[in-house]
């Protein structure tokens, strides 16, 4: 159903810019300088380290599932399964306007316990298509929810 969006091209742009700083902190430890050199230098390098494992697309991707009973979110470090009889409610962040939302928000009723809303990560589809289909599958409300004006 959706899949976290992938990494702009541009965004290589980091890694490559930490290269001349790393360089020339580099040459000033090696001759002798210390003190915020050195910081400046660990710093840049741990930030060289991520913006290539991000700019590549070794990050682990988040996806959304849907299947007749259940909605999961498969991501690497807190996977998440809500039943489909569980779901009273589908919205965006920004409630009655799904063409403003960034997230889609979930709410969830258990039995013995209070509603609980589960933002769903962002993704590579708009709130505004996410919605109405997630309102489709869960059998709730309009199918296709226009922003509400006042």
């Amino acid at each position: 159903m959706g899949r976290t969006p992938p990494v702009p091209r541009w965004f290589w742009v980091v890694p490559v810019g930490q290269v001349p700083m790393l360089v020339g902190f580099g040459q000033r430890v090696v001759e002798g300088e210390r003190g915020a050199s050195v910081v400046v230098l660990v710093l840049g390098a741990i930030t060289a380290v991520l913006g290539t494992v991000t700019a590549a697309g070794w990050v682990p991707t988040t996806r959304v599932v849907l299947t007749d009973d259940t909605l999961r979110v498969e991501r690497p470090w807190r996977p998440l399964r809500v039943d489909r009889s569980a779901v009273v409610a589908v919205d965006g962040n920004v409630p009655g306007r799904p063409s403003w939302s960034e997230a889609v928000v979930v709410t969830v009723r258990e039995p013995g316990a209070p509603d609980r809303a589960v933002r769903l990560p962002r993704l590579g589809t708009h709130a505004r298509v996410l919605v109405p289909r997630l309102r489709e599958w869960a059998g709730i409300g309009d199918a296709a929810p226009a922003d509400q004006t006042r």
